[in-house]
């Protein structure tokens, strides 16, 4: 939770969320996220959770995978949707994968 308190509204963000490990490699997270439109600075923002704007709320689903002892598969589902004053909200979908290798 992050409280901006020189901002006159729209200043709060939070973010709840679980993680559970499955079975020895396997790893599945859900998270769901709140940015109100003054609560953060920009340079803050999760540039992948909708497409890095504030003013916007939406899940997140992530499934890890070792594959093996230096190397983890994650494949992150995103759905997020943006306030707009001006049009209706806008709605990012967003499927990645990343490999992860550590040396």
């Amino acid at each position: 939770v992050f409280y901006n308190h020189k901002a006159n509204n729209e200043k709060l963000a939070w973010i709840a969320g679980t993680k559970i490990n499955l079975a020895a490699p396997l790893s599945i997270g859900y998270s769901y996220r709140i940015l109100e439109a003054n609560s953060l600075p920009d340079n803050f923002i999760h540039s992948d959770f909708a497409n890095g704007e504030t003013d916007s709320k939406g899940h997140s689903a992530i499934a890890s995978i070792k594959l093996a002892p230096a190397v983890t598969l994650n494949s992150i589902f995103q759905l997020n949707e943006r306030d707009t004053a001006t049009t209706k909200p806008i709605e990012f979908m967003t499927l990645q994968f990343n490999l992860s290798v550590k040396f």
